[in-house]
């Protein structure tokens, strides 16, 4: 039996995904950026910093704090691997 593992993301990547997903990056500093949708939930707050995201985080910022399935975050993983700006897609 095997079992598949999440591809390691950059930060900025990730940011972009939560981007696409409909999240606005509220506020920064040269260590973390500060995501949400309007009113809904608390904010996610986003490291800036290392590599790739810890799979923790990964997964507790992803599918746990934004509700965000499977499918959509590879989907929208995929567009933003491909190079195109968050704000192109609708």
């Amino acid at each position: 039996m095997s079992i598949a593992a999440l591809a390691p993301i950059s930060p900025p990547h990730l940011k972009d995904v939560f981007l696409l997903h409909g999240y606005n990056v509220i506020s920064e500093d040269d260590y973390n950026w500060v995501l949400a949708v309007g009113d809904r939930d608390a904010p996610i707050i986003l490291g800036k910093l290392g590599d790739h995201v810890p799979l923790e985080i990964l997964m507790d910022t992803v599918f746990t704090k934004a509700s965000m399935d499977l499918h959509a975050y590879i989907t929208l993983k995929e567009v933003v691997a491909l190079g195109h700006p968050p704000a192109t897609i609708n």
